[in-house]
């Protein structure tokens, strides 16, 4: 009997909503293959101060939110490819939806929800392979994780 908790991340959904402030229409930005969350840390305070010890006394900024960054199969046709090229050339931030596959007993996988900075859009063709795209969001202000059900 297997005891593994694991799941994979088929059926994952990426979804870009319109631009931040609106009420989020999301749409699948499809075709991806590969997301990855990174870069998230605490901005740390050096506290010290006459009355410390002869310790550094250290407390938690800002937190920085990190980015995603995902690649997958260019398709021009693709409405969130399309929604994720506009949002690239432009200098607003945009709602952005991360829903994982349901892990075993669940319905609803886990979701993120977050505004975004669109930091890249790359299009590498290469001769012995499928056309691919990449992109780097930049997370700003909160991001809200809500566990699968």
């Amino acid at each position: 009997m297997a005891n593994s908790k694991a799941r994979t991340g088929r059926k994952s959904v990426v979804s870009i909503g319109g631009v931040a402030g609106t009420t989020p229409n999301y749409t699948p930005i499809e075709e991806i293959s590969k997301a990855s969350f990174s870069g998230s840390s605490w901005n740390i305070l050096d506290a010290s101060n006459f009355d410390s010890d002869i310790d550094e006394e250290k407390i938690k900024g800002m937190r920085n939110n990190g980015q995603i960054t995902f690649e997958g199969n260019y398709n021009e046709a693709s409405p969130g490819q399309i929604l994720l090229e506009n949002a690239y050339n432009d200098v607003n931030g945009y709602n952005f939806k991360v829903q994982l596959t349901p892990a075993n007993g669940q319905t609803e996988g886990r979701v993120f929800i977050f505004t975004g900075l669109v930091s890249s859009f790359d299009i590498p063709i290469e001769t012995k392979g499928i056309v691919t795209f990449s992109s780097k969001i930049e997370i700003t202000g909160p991001l809200t994780v809500t566990p699968g059900s």
